[in-house]
């Protein structure tokens, strides 16, 4: 039998090292969930065009988070502010972002769903809201997986 993937059910976050139970609110547009090879080394040889081997010394997890919910918080993690009250204020001096642990559940199909967990991600200041006139707005939110005690993991659920 086949598994499919079609759609986000919820994004929850927490503090690194404890499991990620904030829900972020709906979703537009979903998530990406990626693995690039950040760091590639070329083994050459002078007889031949192509390289010999090519090692992979780093990996770079992201996720890309686009949120329908535009509630304050959410635009706090997205442009590293702070909200008090019903006002979001942002950061006058450069910062490195907020680190959290980020949990992607996605929709049950056929009783089986999927967790993707970063336990340790970095939320990057450099989010964008999306205002348009087709819909609600986007806020996106750009997260890069950092090390941790233990990886990203990618878990099959049975329901």
């Amino acid at each position: 039998m086949s598994d499919f993937i079609l759609a986000v059910e919820k994004v929850e976050i927490a503090d690194v090292g404890s499991s990620p139970n904030v829900d972020l609110g709906k979703t537009k547009g979903g998530v990406v969930f990626r693995q690039n090879a950040a760091q590639e080394v070329e083994i050459d040889n002078d007889q031949d065009v192509e390289p010999e081997a090519i090692i992979t010394t780093k990996l770079r997890r992201e996720m890309e988070i686009n949120l329908s919910d535009c509630k304050l918080d959410n635009l706090a993690l997205a442009f590293n502010g702070t909200v008090v009250g019903s006002v979001l204020s942002l950061p006058t001096t450069v910062s490195a972002g907020t680190t959290k642990a980020v949990k992607l559940t996605t929709k049950t199909i056929g009783g089986v769903y999927y967790e993707v967990l970063l336990p340790k991600a970095r939320i990057r200041p450099e989010g964008e809201i999306t205002v348009n006139n087709d819909g609600n707005a986007v806020v996106r939110l750009l997260l890069v997986n950092l090390a941790h005690t233990t990886g990203p993991t990618i878990t099959r659920v049975s329901s």
